[in-house]
């Protein structure tokens, strides 16, 4: 709701489905602590037996596999994991000693069993930005052909090309913000949910609201005629070609914006418009496509368009 700095609430839900809990202090762990053999009942309880012991122990138990966690986000909560192709962040503020485990006490509570409790564990303001983030995702694979449709459906968020207005702030905690659900709110109205992922102490993270209906997008690529070559690498053939892209994005809004857009693509860059921040991602550094981001950070003003072309060239294997 203010225009320069924004509420940053963490809450916890806690569910007692143990025993009864009388002023037993509690503490919150976040991070990832390694428990390999938590799918395994000790033999102290009356619920189990040395052959289901000895089976559990045999079991390659996996956090978010099967039916226990079949979703992308819910996989990523399980692994508390960072912020994909994110990049390195070296503005973050040093914190914690030993290993990457932070607690939190919430005092003394009692909870009878089957009871819940929910409380705001931390909050603190941050400065923050308001974006459009639009992400061009890179629909090829590590051989230069492209990802079939069948294999795109199988995971829609990674292959879908939007514009999202965002939040972009850096963790105001002391401690690191952990994986989870956020929810936005703005002037007491849900604005969205997304999924925010690990953030250290002084981080830069970016969260989706919802979906910026009003930024006409579009993203094209084409081979460039007569720039086909033939190459041999390892004993594999592949056809060297170059393609031509174009960004166009056009804003319907009444009020300027400020636009990041990230476009992926495997390959060897040749050229691009406005000079670019460009990364490499780690996901190619066993292909023989590099796995590249663009980033431009632009101004676009009410009913201005910008467009924005790139060349490449890619390997594409016979």
């Amino acid at each position: 709701s203010d225009p320069k700095a924004l509420v940053l609430q963490q809450k916890a839900v806690i569910k007692n489905e143990l025993e009864e809990l009388k002023d037993g202090e509690i503490q919150l762990i976040s991070g990832f602590p390694s428990v390999k053999f938590a799918h395994v009942t000790s033999p102290m309880s009356l619920r189990t037996n040395w052959t289901t012991f000895f089976t559990q122990l045999n079991q390659r138990f996996r956090p978010g596999h099967a039916s226990m966690m079949n979703v992308v986000g819910q996989q990523a909560i399980a692994y508390n994991a960072p912020a994909p192709a994110g990049g390195l962040d070296l503005s973050a503020t040093p914190s914690g000693e030993g290993v990457d485990l932070h607690y939190e006490s919430i005092g003394k509570q009692t909870l009878g069993e089957g009871e819940s409790l929910t409380l705001t564990v931390a909050s603190a303001k941050a400065a923050y930005d308001r974006i459009v983030e639009w992400i061009v995702p890179d629909t090829r694979e590590a051989n230069g052909h492209y990802v079939d449709r069948h294999a795109q459906n199988q995971d829609p968020e990674k292959y879908r090309d939007a514009a999202w207005d965002a939040v972009r702030f850096k963790n105001p905690f002391a401690f690191p913000m952990t994986t989870g659900p956020a929810v936005i709110v703005a002037k007491k109205r849900f604005n969205g949910q997304c999924l925010s992922y690990w953030v250290n102490s002084g981080e830069q993270t970016t969260l989706h609201i919802t979906k910026a209906l009003s930024l006409r997008i579009r993203s094209v690529e084409q081979e460039v005629a007569g720039t086909r070559q033939e190459v041999i690498i390892g004993g594999s053939r592949y056809r060297k070609t170059t393609v031509q892209g174009e960004l166009r994005a056009n804003n319907h809004r009444k009020e300027a914006i400020s636009l990041v857009i990230r476009r992926r693509f495997s390959g060897e860059l040749l050229q691009a418009d406005k000079s670019p921040k460009r990364i490499l991602l780690e996901e190619g550094v066993y292909s023989v496509n590099k796995r590249n981001q663009l980033t431009w950070e632009l101004s676009l003003k009410p009913g201005r368009e910008i467009k924005l072309s790139y060349s490449y060239t890619v390997l594409v294997r016979r």
